[in-house]
């Protein structure tokens, strides 16, 4: 009777233990396919990860960010193409008050190309317990070019 309610518990913890594998799988699975850039922030400023969308707007790869000052490898530019001081950096600020920031008018540069990707940039404190931000880049560019053909035709039909 002994073994068989052990053999149970080891069951138990063997299908809890896949279930957590398999939501891990599950959770690597989205952020690897999202199209959006995720990148999480530890409460020291440095990357901890990103994913591969924005290791592509930012233009490095996964080994260059990884453990590093996140305002040293993203260089985000306003809208007269003067970087954004740290101080006025949404990711800076959303650290030093521990606050969700939305911010749309910036341009990220891509280190190896130069390419600047006009963004929305979403930043959402993790919980207290592990205070690290999650960083959600998203390219806007065609957002912004379909908003322009429209103002450009209300403009024209007014006319």
């Amino acid at each position: 009777m002994g073994l068989w309610k052990k053999n149970k518990k080891t069951n138990a913890s063997t299908s809890q233990q896949s279930a957590d594998e398999s939501r891990q799988n599950l959770n690597e699975l989205v952020l690897q396919s999202i199209h959006e850039g995720v990148i999480i922030v530890g409460p020291d400023g440095n990357i901890r990860l990103a994913n591969p969308a924005a290791c592509e707007l930012i233009g490095r790869s996964q080994a260059e960010l990884d453990h590093v000052y996140f305002d040293s490898v993203i260089n985000l530019l306003d809208k007269t193409g003067n970087r954004v001081s740290e101080g006025r950096n949404p990711i800076s600020v959303a650290l030093k008050n521990r606050e969700y920031g939305e911010v749309r008018n910036l341009d990220i540069v891509a280190a190896d190309s130069n390419k600047n990707t006009p963004v929305s940039i979403i930043i959402t404190p993790t919980n207290e317990d592990d205070p690290n931000l999650i960083v959600t880049f998203r390219d806007i560019d065609q957002e912004l070019k379909d908003e322009r053909e429209r103002s450009d035709f209300i403009s024209t039909a007014r006319s």
